[in-house]
């Protein structure tokens, strides 16, 4: 089993370069955004956000924008929606299938412009280095993770020399040279036991668990257990949202049902998943601890698990989590 470990933990240290947005302390954008959070009606607060931003709220362009591309937040709204009516709830007018909110909002907003770079393959690294400056750290970490996660590694070296700037804050630095070691023992088996030993000479064993992967597979295969994952997944601030889901539908196996979740093989981390569309119009922190956070997540499993029964012949339980009406 192969286990890419990024220790990023120290990043989370960085200080704020980011303004805030225009439009952002507008009454109507607050209400919103809080109906936004209770989940109770998705269509009409997005329908809101929808008249603010077309009223060129940039606060709400930059929101929409990102959730446009954040499917398991809308799906359930936007899926039955024909695609004129999902173009015009979603997006800015242009083009057969509509603009992003982020590419009108970046002709004056830095910030747009390095979330939309940050959604496309071959920018992505580029928006890096102003997305840590902008202490967007849940984005700037997903395109972290998705890199060096991904299968061919291709971006890696491109990753490597960005995250060289000697613009970037000294914590980057740091985590660059561990990466350097990492990068160069991708290609060796190692369970995650030697994983969290590795790097516990500069880390917590929580900080090293934080960014290592496994899937099912591992665990149905026995090639990582619960005493390995356990220790670290519960009542750890990052996995509220898998705590409660599985709290609501598994109170009698809490761990198992997290351990089991938290191995779907989503792009990049689930943990980095489930947060903030943007941290600098809403906390993380605030997001997860609202009422939609559940209902997003299992929405984004349901989209990210493609062969269920491993999921179901690890722990049922997991299995009936995710897809139980």
């Amino acid at each position: 089993m192969r286990f890419f470990v990024a220790v990023l933990t120290l990043l989370l240290g960085l200080t704020s370069a980011q303004a805030e947005i225009a439009g952002q302390n507008d009454p109507r954008f607050k209400a919103a955004l809080a109906q936004w959070l209770e989940g109770d009606d998705d269509l009409a607060a997005l329908t809101a956000l929808s008249e603010l931003a077309k009223a060129d709220n940039r606060a709400a362009q930059v929101f929409l924008g990102r959730l446009d591309f954040m499917r398991h937040t809308h799906s359930h709204i936007t899926g039955s929606l024909g695609r004129k009516k999902r173009n015009a709830l979603l997006r800015a007018q242009g083009g057969l299938s509509g603009t992003t909110w982020l590419k009108i909002a970046s002709a004056n907003t830095p910030l747009a412009a390095e979330l939309l770079k940050a959604n496309k393959v071959r920018e992505r690294l580029n928006a890096l280095g102003p997305l840590l400056q902008f202490n967007e750290n849940a984005t700037a970490f997903r395109v972290l993770t998705e890199t060096a996660y991904d299968v061919h590694g291709e971006d890696i070296p491109q990753m490597l020399k960005t995250l060289e700037d000697s613009s970037l804050p000294a914590h980057v630095h740091f985590f660059t040279a561990h990466f350097k070691t990492l990068y160069a023992l991708e290609n060796e088996t190692i369970q995650m036991s030697e994983a969290i030993a590795f790097m516990n000479s500069k880390h917590s064993e929580q900080d090293a668990f934080m960014w290592t992967k496994y899937t099912w597979v591992d665990l149905v295969n026995g090639e990582i257990t619960a005493s390995e994952i356990d220790p670290y997944l519960v009542d750890n601030k990052a996995f509220i949202p898998l705590q409660k889901l599985c709290t609501e539908s598994c109170g009698s196996d809490i761990p198992k049902c997290m351990r089991a979740l938290n191995g779907t093989p989503v792009e990049g981390l689930l943990w980095l998943t489930i947060s903030s569309p943007t941290e600098t119009i809403l906390s993380t922190v605030d997001y997860r601890q609202s009422r939609r956070v559940v209902p997003d997540l299992k929405r984004l499993l349901r989209a990210t698990i493609f062969h269920p029964d491993w999921l179901k012949r690890y722990d049922q339980c997991a299995y009936q989590a995710v897809f139980a009406e």
